[in-house]
């Protein structure tokens, strides 16, 4: 199974609109159980939108167009004389580490380990 995506969140720099290929009509199905029966994850997060920042249009993610504000000057200028910190807020759009693991976690929905009582 492969992973692709053709743009990045400009804020938070997660993959937007990723598409999942099997590569056999049984993953394919497997897949399809897996995503849209028994869905771990919210992958909605990971949606593309385009929103003004600055004076250009920009692709973000669902979660950053929500909730992005602009920075105000006050606290650029306390950041810059070192009086407040900037700091990153986590965000819920999937990383494509977790995206990875989601998938290699597929397997072990389909195929549990069975345990033996002796």
């Amino acid at each position: 199974m492969h992973i692709r995506w053709n743009y990045r969140c400009f804020l938070c720099s997660n993959p937007i609109d990723f598409h999942v290929t099997p590569e056999t009509p049984y993953e394919w199905l497997a897949y399809y159980h897996y995503r849209f029966m028994y869905n771990p994850i919210p992958l909605f997060m990971n949606r593309m939108y385009l929103k003004y920042i600055g004076k250009k249009m920009r692709r973000v993610c669902t979660h950053c167009f929500i909730t992005y504000r602009p920075i105000p000057f006050k606290v650029l200028r306390d950041r810059e004389i070192g009086k407040a910190r900037g700091r990153q807020m986590p965000t819920t759009s999937l990383a494509p580490e977790e995206i990875q693991q989601w998938l290699d976690e597929m397997p072990k929905f389909f195929y549990p380990e069975e345990t033996s009582s002796e």
